[in-house]
């Protein structure tokens, strides 16, 4: 049985998300929550896919998709926002998830979330393939590689830089800078800056051999 989460905290659209998740997973365990703390305790590992609803800044929404990402690392994820934007669909890119504006209709949502899910179930990404915001660099037994903002993050790591000295170079926040290193680390199995840089030496090299045979 596949495992659902739901982060909404209004109720009347919750309801809506359930019944899309129903609808799209039959015979789903949906769990409804309005903080992703309250079930990444439990679900961390388990969950299939995760169903959020974006609200506030782009700095806030991207901060959710991050903390998403960071709670969730194993599970496909849907986000729900007002307006499409370059940026969000950035950010959806890198990690793989899906943007679904609010304002389309029930059965258009229905189609994009039928569709994102039978591309997983292939085991393939939303794009079919690696897409322009992938890296080379990815740690066998890891299904995600590095990102290339992620890869840039940890060439500058390797460099000595601290966060708020790769925040100025790359012309960042050093909010977005954490979280390309909170999941950097999640891609590279690594619980340290010592064992992210080890294990993210490792598989540049690994990249870096593939593409000179």
């Amino acid at each position: 049985m596949k495992k659902i989460v739901i982060i909404e905290r209004v109720p009347l659209f919750s309801i809506v998300m359930k019944e899309l998740a129903q609808t799209v997973y039959p015979n789903s365990d949906v769990s409804v929550s309005g903080d992703v703390a309250q079930v990444e305790a439990t679900l961390r590992f388990d969950a299939d896919a995760v169903i959020a609803d974006l609200h506030g800044e782009l700095a806030e929404q991207q901060a959710l998709m991050s903390e998403v990402e960071d709670a969730f690392p194993r599970a496909r994820k849907i986000f729900f926002l007002d307006h499409l934007s370059p940026e969000m669909q950035q950010t959806a890119d890198e990690q793989g998830s899906l943007l679904i504006c609010r304002s389309h209709s029930y059965r258009d949502v229905l189609t994009s979330l039928s569709e994102f899910e039978k591309s997983a179930t292939a085991g393939l990404d939303r794009n079919l393939t690696r897409n322009e915001y992938q890296s080379d660099i990815q740690l066998p037994g890891v299904d995600k590689p590095l990102t290339l903002k992620q890869a840039m993050v940890m060439d500058l790591v390797i460099q000595g830089l601290s966060g708020k000295q790769i925040a100025r170079q790359l012309n960042l926040s050093p909010e977005t800078v954490r979280a390309h290193l909170r999941q950097a680390y999640e891609r590279l199995r690594a619980n340290s800056r010592s064992q992210a840089v080890a294990n993210y030496l490792m598989a540049k090299r690994m990249a870096n051999n593939l593409v000179e045979m």
